[in-house]
């Protein structure tokens, strides 16, 4: 699948020429391997019972999970996952997620939660 910005197309027009797309290139990527970005083992997040919808709804692996954790936490577990896909979307649940595993992970959310702070007036 490929996206345009509608805005910046100027020109469209058939052309005889017809593309053919490897289907070899195209069954190998999967969610769990569709970017080459250095990936983290094991990344346990405490979830919030809202936090937790999301978490069900967001497939960032195959094999991710969703345990209890007690009365009103959940821990979810994902394999293997890249910090540039799994810090943002922490950062998205807004206070709802809380990552406890890797501690490279841990600190990639505190540096980035304390680099938007840092440029806030208050």
């Amino acid at each position: 699948m490929r996206t345009f910005v509608i805005s910046r197309i100027r020109k469209a027009e058939m052309l005889p020429d017809i593309f053919s797309p490897d289907m070899k290139i195209i069954r190998s990527v999967t969610i769990d391997d569709i970017v080459a970005w250095k990936k983290y083992a094991n990344v346990k997040i405490r979830l919030t019972p809202e936090a937790r919808k999301f978490a069900v709804a967001c497939r960032m692996h195959t094999k991710q999970r969703i345990r209890k954790d007690d009365e009103n936490t959940w821990i979810f577990t994902i394999p293997e996952v890249p910090e540039q896909v799994v810090v943002p979307w922490i950062l998205s649940q807004q206070g709802e997620a809380v990552p406890l595993e890797p501690p490279e992970i841990v600190e990639a959310v505190k540096k980035a939660a304390s680099a938007l702070l840092g440029k806030l007036e208050c």
